[in-house]
This record gives structure tokens, sequence and C-alpha cells, in this order.
């Protein structure tokens, strides 16, 4: 009996160990070229990277680049060039491997000059900016921890009560508070004050800023963490490992924000609560009509979401095939880039 107990143990071991190192020596690679359409030549310094991750890389001169993704997942693909048309693929890596992707950059027309404004329009311009910069920034974190670089290339139009924002360029955000530079490449952009609604598409890349002072680092971390937990990633991977209430999430499905009659009849207590249709997937579609109620009570906030899309699924580290699915109201609302994270952030207690 003991000798079977010890090679039970044994095996369970050595299974535990080489998952282990499965995980931790997963690889996928992209390689490829940049090039433009018109004439082939290649495109030096072409970015190549996941949107919302820290995973990026710049063509050389050749035009070649190369990527490397260390865990299995969705991710959205995203190619820029100052002057070029974006592009973009969506990708769902479950496993090993190397392909190459090519792509044919076509041109387009731009002034990459900085925004020249005198007079009335600098006022204006001004008033613009500091609305653009609370908003679009956020509100969780301290402004002054979080600067845009380059703000002379934004340019701000009203519509009506509407303000419009577009970039020339990809603009650069130094986020001190969380640890972050982040090159944002606006694609649309707009703010009505009346009704505070915003709404925004953006394609983003994450780069760790280099310190030196571990004390730094640690607050960084710390940071990191706090925003990380109560946030729509933190509630989708809740949500895809079934520990909605452990986590200290209560659902309910909603008829719209602030309507009454919460009770256990319209709690969603599992993704099998929302499910799309009866599926056997190993990714599982899910949906919900009108609004999804959501409370998190250790920080004691309240946020309602509205799906963007049809139907959406979820992988093994939250990441949703369509990046955030879903409008957010209420305290989410306060959301912006400032206080956002990479996609693929998991904190250490959290990665599995």
């Amino acid at each position: 009996m003991k000798k079977q107990m010890t090679i039970l143990m044994l095996l369970t071991a050595f299974f535990l160990i080489s998952n282990l190192q499965g995980q931790t020596g997963f690889k996928f690679v992209i390689k490829g070229s940049v090039v433009d359409k018109e004439n082939d030549s290649p495109l030096e310094g072409a970015s190549i990277y996941f949107a919302e991750t820290t995973i990026g890389a710049m063509a050389e001169k050749n035009g070649h680049y190369l990527l490397e993704v260390r865990k299995p997942g969705n991710y959205e693909l995203i190619v820029s060039m100052i002057g070029y048309e974006i592009q973009k693929k969506d990708f769902s890596i479950d496993k090993e491997g190397e392909i190459t992707l090519n792509f044919k950059m076509v041109s387009k027309e731009m002034n990459m000059k900085a925004v020249e404004v005198e007079g009335q329009e600098q006022d204006e311009w001004k008033r613009g900016l500091e609305i653009f910069t609370r908003k679009f920034l956020g509100m969780l974190q301290p402004l002054s921890e979080c600067v845009i670089e380059n703000k002379e290339y934004i340019d701000f139009k009203w519509k009506g009560d509407t303000l419009v924002a577009s970039a020339k360029q990809p603009i650069v955000i130094i986020n001190y508070y969380l640890g972050y530079k982040i090159i944002c490449e606006i694609v649309k952009y707009k703010f009505d004050p009346v009704s505070t609604y915003q709404e925004y598409s953006i394609f983003s890349r994450f780069i760790d800023l280099s310190e030196q002072n571990p004390d730094k680092v640690e607050k960084w971390k710390g940071n990191r963490k706090s925003f990380y937990y109560g946030s729509p990633a933190h509630f989708l991977w809740s949500l895809k490992h079934d520990c909605l209430a452990k986590e200290g999430y209560k659902v309910y499905k909603a008829v719209a924000p602030q309507s009454g009659n919460f009770n256990e009849s319209n709690e969603v207590k599992s993704w099998l609560d929302i499910q799309y249709a009866n599926q056997y997937l190993d990714e599982p579609m899910l949906s919900f009509t009108n609004y999804l109620k959501i409370e998190y009570s250790m920080h004691s906030e309240v946020s309602y979401v509205k799906l963007r899309v049809p139907f959406f699924t979820i992988d093994n580290y939250g990441i949703a095939d369509q990046h955030l699915p879903f409008l957010c109201y209420g305290d989410w609302a306060k959301i912006g880039v400032g206080s956002m994270l990479p996609r693929d952030y998991l904190p250490e207690t959290d990665k599995k």
C-alpha cells in the first residue's frame, strides 16, 4: 500500500512539474515584414504590437519584425506607421507555434505639424484639452502623475455640445502612478459634457518604465494591484473562473441603470446564467439583454454595463475576444486610459 501511495505521489508530482514547465515555457512566434504597398520599400520603425499589452516590436531597417507571445489567450495585433493606415488582425492563441505574417501598408495624406491656434481658438483648444485630459485619462489617479507628452498634436472640435478629439500621430502618455509609458493611437473620441457620456476607440501599447529605486517599483506593483481588483478585467476573470461571490461581486440582470427589484430571480451567479444558447464549447459565448448591475463589495462600488456586441467569449486569463465588450456606467465610467492596465496583467495571486 505504501509503495502504491509513493508511486502515486511521484506521478502526481511529475504531472504538476510537467504542467508548470509547459506553462512557463510556452512560446508562440509571429514574424514577417512591413513594407509600403506601392513600392514594396521596407518601413523601418513601424510598430507591431498586441493592443493593450506590453508585447510589441519595431520593424528593423529591412522591414522585418519578430514577436514572441509567452502565454495563450485572445489578442488583437496592430500594425501602425505614421503616414499609413492602421492594420489589425484578431488572434486566439491556444498552442505553441510559429507563423509568418507580411503587411503591405497603405499610405495616407497627413499634415504632421503641431496644432497651431491663436487668440480665441487657442482658448477653445485649451478648454478642450482640459476636458479631454480629465475625462480621457480618468479620475482614479492623480492627474499630476499621468502626463500627455505631445498634447500639441491633439486637435479639438465642438460639434454642438459634443467635444471631438483627434490626433495627428500617436500620443504618448507617461503614467508615473502605475509605472507605464503608453503609446496611444486615437481612432475615435467624443464627450458630451451635458450628459457626461464619453465614447472612444483606441489602440494602445504599454511599455514598463525603468526604475532603479526598489521602493518605487514596489509602489507601482501595489498601485497596479489596487487598480486591478474591482476593475472590468477582474470582473471578467472572476466570471470566467466561476468565483464572482468569492471575489466580492454581486451581479444582477437589469432593465436599465438604477432600476430596482434586484433579487435572487435575476441574480447572475455564474457565467452559465448568461450563456448564449446551449453550447458545449471550451470558451462558451456569453450574452445578456439590457444591462448588468455589478456590485463590488471590497470598494463599495456599483457599475452598470451594456453589451456593445451580440456575444463574447473569455479566455482563462480573463481576456475577452472583444476587448471590453460592454459600455460602462456608474463607477466604471470613471475609468480612463490613465487607470488602465495591460490586458494581459494579472496579480501573482491570480495567475493560473
